[in-house]
């Protein structure tokens, strides 16, 4: 199955920081990007207060198996890195949507 929404040219950097701003948005008290031994994001972690107390959530950032699936499917990127690059912008992409 094909990925939905690979495709941007937005840097991850950016892609992270407007996921942040969204999150404060929407109620958020706490973000926390995690990020692997390449400096390279592999989770994002946040809290947000409600009636009950306060619910943590987390969502792990696989860019490495996204690299895999486009790697499989021939995705058409230039070269090795720019496909790393560009499974890492898929993964914060998803995160937005």
């Amino acid at each position: 199955m094909p990925l939905l929404n690979y495709t941007t040219k937005v840097p991850a950097e950016k892609m992270a920081s407007e996921i942040i701003s969204l999150l404060s948005k929407k109620g958020a008290t706490q973000v926390m990007m995690e990020f692997g031994d390449a400096g390279q994001p592999v989770g994002l972690k946040w809290r947000v207060d409600s009636p009950r107390g306060a619910l943590g959530f987390a969502l792990p950032i696989n860019p490495e198996a996204v690299y895999k699936v486009l790697t499989a499917e021939r995705v058409l990127v230039t070269n090795d890195q720019a496909r790393k690059e560009q499974a890492l912008r898929a993964c914060l992409r998803s995160l937005e949507d």
